[in-house]
């Protein structure tokens, strides 16, 4: 298992129909983990329980684990490719486990949708699908994080609630949004890069759906970043000894507007962060 922070997920995925539990989805997302874009095939992934532990920050048995894998093995993915047309499979071909090492390899039939063409997918941190609570969190902030750059998503009650595969009893809009989007929201927008909120969508007193806005939070560096990047590229952001500072578009690194001279964008990134909430007046976010 790679200590990769970033995983690319395809839409298909983020949008498909499926039910696990919280650490079943944290266990899927580490497994694609690994997966990069020079791949082009599925490969093998092996990892012991101590490396599990370290990166989901819980504590995990032989028994534990045995029973969440059994639980996958009759958890099915539904992923509709078209209007008409759909696939079924489960997540894994086999997963083994032999005195704390585990070997596992995820269902060949998904392998398309999971080494798909850049623009097909979304290149989330997995840091925080982790740190979220639920199931159900987790889903909602990877659907959320793949709308970003658009700023907003309608869906409506129908479509969250096949996707994430509730119980009947959430078809009641009330119970739906007390239950998972109102936790959702404030989970996302206490330990993600993104910020989010929702408003009902009605036909006459009807409830069928919502509009969720998105924002990334410039309260995390992560946030800060792609707030800068999507939107404040090549303008203004601060000025110090050298001269005004800007973030490039087309390089991808902080330069001086007005004075040749070199800077160190990560240094930048941090002393920028530390001066977020000066920046964020300044331009208008807050």
């Amino acid at each position: 298992m790679r200590d990769r922070n970033k995983i690319t997920i395809s839409n298909p995925i983020i949008n498909a129909r499926f039910s696990l539990p919280a650490n079943g989805v944290d266990l899927i997302m580490l497994c694609l983990s690994n997966i990069t874009k020079e791949d082009y095939e599925l490969k093998e992934v092996v990892f012991d329980i101590t490396k599990l532990e370290q990166r989901t920050n819980k504590m995990w048995n032989s028994i534990e684990l045995r029973k969440l894998v059994v639980k996958l093995a009759d958890s099915s993915i539904l992923i509709n490719t078209e209007v008409e047309k759909w696939e079924v499979f489960n997540w894994f071909e086999y997963f083994t486990y032999d005195k704390g090492i585990c070997t596992c390899k995820l269902n060949s039939k998904i392998e398309d949708y999971l080494l798909m063409l850049e623009r097909e997918c979304k290149v989330i941190d997995i840091k925080y699908i982790l740190c979220l609570n639920t199931s159900y969190t987790k889903r909602v902030y990877m659907m959320m994080k793949q709308m970003q750059n658009f700023g907003q998503r309608v869906m409506t009650v129908d479509e969250i609630t096949e996707s994430l595969k509730t119980p009947t009893s959430m078809s009641i809009v009330g119970h739906l949004k007390e239950k998972i989007l109102d936790k959702a929201v404030k989970d996302i927008n206490t330990h993600t890069d993104i910020s989010i909120s929702y408003t009902d969508r009605k036909a006459g007193k009807k409830i069928i759906g919502f509009k969720f806005s998105i924002k990334s939070n410039p309260d995390t560096l992560d946030g800060f970043k792609d707030m800068i990047k999507l939107s404040y590229t090549d303008k203004h952001l601060a000025t110090d000894g050298v001269g005004k500072i800007a973030y490039s578009a087309t390089t991808k690194e902080f330069y001086y507007i007005d004075a040749h001279k070199k800077i160190n964008t990560d240094r930048m990134w941090n002393k920028l962060f530390t001066n977020r909430e000066t920046i964020i007046k300044k331009l208008g976010e807050k």
